[in-house]
């Protein structure tokens, strides 16, 4: 989920892939899953403007943060690598600049197996912006992370609990349907000093 904002004003993306349940995944219903990522895209671009404004900084695109700390077997499931590389590949075509830099953490070496199939899908352009480490930070990533933006499980001092609903039963939405022409509204529950976006 997004969390909070670089030094200069770029939104942070962290995917927690230990949450992520491929087996629920691939429950929900796939026009549901498509009209979400959309709607989370176009969001995204939301998030890039309004923190290049709040930090009065040029529009920079979001920083993806991926912590592969937990990755198994589980995760090179086919079927789920297959349609997170649609939306993805989605978002690399539609929307090719709203990404400054991806950071993946925690790499373990069953990764390189995924990471061989993975990069064969991305374009030039997105595999430039990818920095991979087997540890938990990276100096790029320290650099434009304040300390106290950067959660806990990754070295920071943010105490927080991103990405830890993930699967489809403890998932932040439920369901998004949105009609052709049609109107939507979307409710979110946001603690006290959380962010949306």
């Amino acid at each position: 989920g997004r969390h909070g904002f670089t030094r200069v004003g770029q939104p942070i993306e962290i995917w927690r892939i230990s949450k992520l349940r491929p087996a629920d995944l691939l429950k929900v219903d796939s026009e549901d899953l498509w009209n979400w990522w959309h709607f989370h895209l176009e969001s995204g671009i939301k998030a890039v403007l309004d923190g290049a404004a709040h930090a009065s900084a040029p529009v920079k695109g979001s920083i993806l943060l991926f912590d592969l700390k937990g990755f198994g077997a589980r995760h090179l499931n086919r079927q789920c690598l297959s349609v997170l590389g649609s939306l993805f590949g989605v978002g690399q075509s539609k929307y090719p600049e709203s990404t400054s830099k991806i950071f993946i953490v925690n790499a373990p070496s069953l990764f390189s197996g995924a990471w061989a199939i993975i990069k064969t899908v991305l374009e030039d352009r997105t595999r430039n912006k990818i920095i991979i480490t087997n540890k938990g930070y990276h100096e790029a990533l320290s650099a434009l992370v304040p300390d106290d933006v950067m959660p806990q499980f990754l070295g920071g001092k943010c105490v927080c609990t991103i990405g830890e609903k993930m699967t489809l039963s403890g998932a932040s939405f439920t369901e998004v349907h949105i009609k052709a022409r049609g109107d939507f509204k979307v409710a979110v529950e946001v603690q006290e000093g959380g962010y949306v976006g």
